[in-house]
């Protein structure tokens, strides 16, 4: 419909446009375990529908045996990282940087390290550098009295 309309000797043509429907719909890319929820459900309704799925000339059954594929396989991620995180755990505490233990935890890799850059430090007193060949990050500092600290890798 056009309405003409009259305003400060212009004539302005008005249109009414009905509302447009308008359609979104998502796949859960973001979250695949919403996606294969998706997924599933997708393939249950075909099946539930048959001969009269509008699906019926695709390969579902290609889909829903990747669809079980990639269920399992989440699922053994799953299993896998709950191993690898206790895994990680276990190695934390020998390394003995695990919540509560610090270079006292007798009997860690923090322990024997501490004791043992202790023990090259008494060895080595006044050439501190050669702890560099044992592993160890030397910082050598100099400080002249009213001025500020430098500090040099070695």
């Amino acid at each position: 419909m056009i309405k003409n309309a009259y305003l400060y000797g212009i004539i302005y043509h008005k249109q009414r446009y009905m509302a447009k429907k308008t359609v979104k719909t998502e796949i859960s890319t973001g979250k695949p375990d919403l996606m294969i929820d998706q997924a599933e459900k997708a393939v249950k309704k075909h099946l539930e529908l048959g001969d009269a799925s509008p699906l019926k000339n695709m390969d579902m059954s290609a889909f829903s045996t990747k669809v079980t594929l990639t269920k399992s396989k989440r699922a053994e991620a799953r299993a896998l990282r709950d191993q690898s995180e206790i895994k990680m755990q276990e190695s934390d505490s020998a390394l003995g940087i695990a919540k509560g233990q610090t270079s006292l935890t007798e009997g860690t890799v923090y322990n024997y390290l501490t004791i043992i850059r202790d023990k090259l430090l008494d060895a080595y007193r006044g050439n501190e550098e050669a702890l560099n060949e044992w592993g160890f990050k030397v910082l050598i500092g100099e400080s002249i009295p009213g001025r500020r600290k430098t500090v040099t890798e070695k």
